[in-house]
């Protein structure tokens, strides 16, 4: 037999070491690529949200800004407030919470929408319409701009 006389299994040490060097040299660049190409993704991801946001207040009229939540029942629940494009108060906006599994969207009281509360009640309370609702509110604004 020729067991234990310098092969595989013998003291072949310093081949090893190389061996697992090399792999490490290998697997340093195989990171260093990889998070060169999700920063890449990243960036260009940031390009097209903002393509998206900016397009949205063109065509629509309104600045969305989206965060996201943890509700009670472990639901994600994600908020997303509008701001009308010619609105110039800060503190004018709505916010609409949208469950994560039903999506349904909910507009939540706030100091506008208080405001408007006749129209939430046609738009949003009795034709059940988010969309009719700030369509309504667009060409109100638009109708007070052209007017002045």
């Amino acid at each position: 037999g020729g067991a234990g006389r310098g092969g595989p299994a013998g003291g072949g040490g310093s081949g090893e070491a190389a061996v697992a060097a090399a792999n490490v040299v290998v697997l340093q660049k195989q990171v260093e690529v990889l998070t060169k190409k999700e920063s890449r993704l990243k960036s260009a991801f940031q390009e097209r949200i903002s393509l998206f946001m900016d397009a949205c207040n063109t065509i629509f009229g309104y600045r969305i800004d989206m965060r996201a939540e943890k509700a009670a029942n472990n639901r994600s629940v994600t908020t997303f407030i509008l701001r009308p494009m010619h609105e110039t108060e800060e503190s004018l906006y709505l916010s609409f919470r949208v469950d994560g599994k039903s999506g349904k969207a909910e507009l939540m009281p706030t100091p506008y929408s208080e405001r408007m509360q006749r129209e939430v009640d046609t738009f949003i309370g009795r034709y059940k319409s988010v969309p009719a609702f700030t369509a309504n509110l667009t060409m109100e604004i638009f109708n007070k701009m052209t007017l002045q």
